[in-house]
């Protein structure tokens, strides 16, 4: 799974600190002599031979094409791309680059997928995707809350159902059975929907 990244005409990529990843969809049966692939410094293309060209662009950053691989894989072609973090105009040392697209000029990250836990530590991030990183990570942390306590209160419904008179089980069940798309349960609805 590419994290980190996003997408553009025909691939989808993600990144670490260290490298970029790409995948380039390929037809099912090609093989890696029928590809022409070209990775430079500041320029990837990838190509059918004699072919049509499947994806090209000057890179967003410059790469270590010595450390750069690709490999093919039954209907995509992966493409590993070392980011050059030490190279000359980091005078301050080695830099933890965030791409926001994978080609020059292109911002194709998807910034409500940016995973701060997994690769880099918030304050590395420019300041409007540690907020949405952030924001993001709270409202998965309030949706997870918001579930635990409704399936908390549906079993307290489920036992206090368990509990009533067969007449009154009877008029649930054939109210569920009137009314399948809606939940039905027995007892006080402020149970089953916290305001807070």
């Amino acid at each position: 799974m590419l994290r980190n990244g996003g997408q553009g005409d025909g691939y989808r990529w993600g990144q670490t600190l260290e490298e970029v990843t790409v995948h380039v969809a390929v037809e099912e049966g090609v093989r890696a002599k029928a590809l022409d692939i070209a990775i430079r410094r500041r320029h990837l293309r990838i190509a059918l031979k004699g072919g049509r060209v499947l994806l090209e662009g000057s890179l967003q950053q410059p790469i270590l094409c010595d450390q750069s691989s690709w490999m093919l894989e039954p209907g995509v072609l992966v493409v590993v791309l070392a980011k050059d973090n030490m190279r000359a105009e980091n005078l301050a040392g080695p830099s933890s680059e965030w791409w926001h697209g994978l080609f020059e000029a292109e911002d194709t990250l998807d910034k409500g997928e940016v995973s701060v836990e997994d690769y880099v530590k918030p304050e590395q991030l420019p300041p409007e995707q540690r907020r949405q990183a952030e924001e993001g990570h709270r409202e998965q942390v309030a949706a997870a809350k918001a579930e635990a306590e409704y399936s908390v209160a549906r079993q307290k419904a489920r036992e206090t159902e368990e509990g009533l008179p067969a007449a009154q089980r009877e008029l649930l069940s054939s109210l569920r059975a009137k009314f399948p798309d809606f939940p039905i349960e027995w007892g006080d609805s402020s149970d089953l929907y916290p305001t807070e």
